[in-house]
């Protein structure tokens, strides 16, 4: 696995328009720009060819209400903190 990793959502929203990825995996909670803002910009601002790109968030907010909000802005699934290793893996080869 070849991967980036960003200090901020400002930084992740760089390299993502910048370089080709087959997933993003976002804190929800990030400084400058979080997962939500990161997701809503590359769902609606990303451009065609690389606005369907799988998004993970990784979250410790475990209410219902929160999840579902994170999901509405185009997230395809939520990893929860903490989480194990293996779910992780699993949640990622889903999508690629």
């Amino acid at each position: 696995m070849i991967y980036d990793s960003a200090y901020d959502g400002k930084e992740a929203l760089d390299l993502f328009k910048n370089n080709e990825y087959d997933l993003v995996l976002t804190d929800i909670q990030m400084p400058v720009m979080g997962g939500v803002e990161l997701t809503h910009e590359i769902r609606y601002n990303g451009g065609p060819e690389k606005s369907g790109i799988p998004i993970l968030g990784i979250t410790a907010h475990v209410l219902q209400e929160n999840r579902d909000a994170y999901l509405k802005v185009g997230m395809n699934d939520l990893v929860l903190k903490p989480f194990l290793e293996k779910e992780l893996i699993d949640k990622i080869k889903k999508y690629i």
